[in-house]
């Protein structure tokens, strides 16, 4: 979802609509971990997943983790069940809470990163989600650098998991609007990665420089042509490591195009994709969200979590359908809904060789970041707005192309 994170910082003008709050089409629940990736075992997963019982399977959880540490159980127990504790309090919404749960448990187990690297690695990372949701996005950044030291601690330092921890730091110094400390990072890692024989890692910061690149150019045409070179450059490689890199790219540069000639660059660049197993869908474009209209008035500047779920399907030829919000928490404006739900009815995925349609579901979480006042020390909440989206969709499987209709 990386597109659709940086896309929402980009300034335009929507037109709001009434956002669609009708029962939606069997929407999707999180059955996959937020924090540890894909759950091996998804129909278990699915079943102690469901909205319905998450509430009772939160409180198992915290017995558990309670037993745990009163146990001195080992790191790594610990580890996991303090994470399956916090995936819960995140899609019920409680993020200060799971914030408080992971600091807890980093402070029990940051010590263990020689031994447990790659857990320890996904505590600092969920910890830093937390602190992003909670309006903190500079301890964000504070815990991707902490990741990659725990993964150095105990793997190589060519190991693939520490350059793509190193792109988060950049997607972290992004959120905080440090632009060109953004691309510095993604230019570093994707010349690390070059230099490695690593052409996936290369692809991967090359294309979040395009990306970001684009995003600005919506705003400030100046950075129109960096977005068309860095575009181009990635065209030119021919690795199959860069094919969806490759695809992504088309689509951005027919956004790139003058408004008369955009409808035409948009229908070849969908008819130029190249074919992609990958069952993961790439989002190609998404409007971008204006957040100024959504600020916060003086009695409404709150810690306290403001969010939507929304689901949605994406159809074989990339378009999508039946956009609904599942549920919500109160004091949420309907024009901020309905922002949200026109920008995901206007994406456009990648077509791919599926024959159902695929169900997603993702978190929208507008954010008031803390502040110091001036001269008083004293922290409140920003009066701006700005949103996160955490995909909390089930992880697509692959699945057999359709077979070909005969002549």
């Amino acid at each position: 979802m990386l597109i659709l994170a940086l896309l929402l910082q980009a300034q335009v003008r929507p037109e709001p609509v009434a956002p669609a709050l009708t029962q939606p089409r069997n929407p999707p629940v999180p059955v996959e971990s937020i924090f540890r990736g894909d759950d091996p075992n998804l129909e278990a997963a699915k079943a102690q997943s469901s909205i319905v019982v998450m509430g009772q399977r939160s409180k198992r959880l915290k017995q558990d983790l309670d037993a745990c540490i009163a146990q001195h159980c080992p790191p790594q127990r610990d580890i996991n069940l303090s994470l399956a504790y916090a995936e819960t309090q995140l899609v019920m919404g409680d993020y200060h809470g799971g914030r408080e749960t992971m600091l807890a448990a980093r402070k029990r187990n940051a010590r263990y990163a020689a031994e447990l690297p790659i857990d320890v690695a996904d505590l600092h990372r969920a910890t830093g989600l937390f602190a992003n949701l909670t309006g903190h996005p500079n301890q964000n950044k504070t815990s991707a650098i902490d990741a990659i030291d725990a993964l150095k601690s105990g793997l190589p330092h060519a190991d693939t998991r520490v350059y793509t921890q190193r792109l988060e730091i950049g997607d972290a110094m992004r959120r905080e609007g440090k632009i060109d400390m953004a691309l510095s990072q993604y230019e570093k890692v994707a010349h690390q990665g070059r230099e490695a024989g690593l052409p996936e890692i290369e692809g991967m910061a090359m294309f979040r420089s395009a990306v970001l690149l684009g995003a600005l150019a919506y705003a400030l045409p100046r950075f129109t042509r960096p977005a068309q070179e860095e575009a181009k450059a990635i065209l030119a490689n021919t690795s199959p490591a860069f094919l969806p890199f490759r695809n992504g790219v088309r689509m951005l540069q027919a956004r790139l195009e003058p408004a008369s000639r955009r409808p035409a660059a948009i229908e070849a660049a969908l008819a130029g994709m190249e074919p992609d197993d990958n069952p993961q869908p790439m989002l190609l474009f998404a409007p971008p969200l204006k957040t100024e209209n959504m600020g916060f008035g003086a009695a409404q500047r709150t810690a306290d979590p403001l969010w939507a779920d929304v689901s949605f399907f994406i159809a074989p030829d990339g378009k999508v359908s039946d956009v609904s919000i599942v549920q919500q928490t109160d004091g949420l404006s309907l024009k901020w809904l309905a922002l949200v739900t026109k920008q995901v009815q206007e994406r456009r995925y990648a077509p791919q060789r599926r024959t159902r349609d695929l169900p997603r579901l993702e978190r929208y979480s507008f954010i008031a970041d803390t502040q110091t006042e001036t001269r008083s020390r004293i922290r409140t909440n920003s009066a701006g707005l700005r949103i996160e989206v955490t995909d909390l969709s089930p992880v697509p499987r692959p699945s057999a192309a359709a077979p070909a209709t005969p002549s």
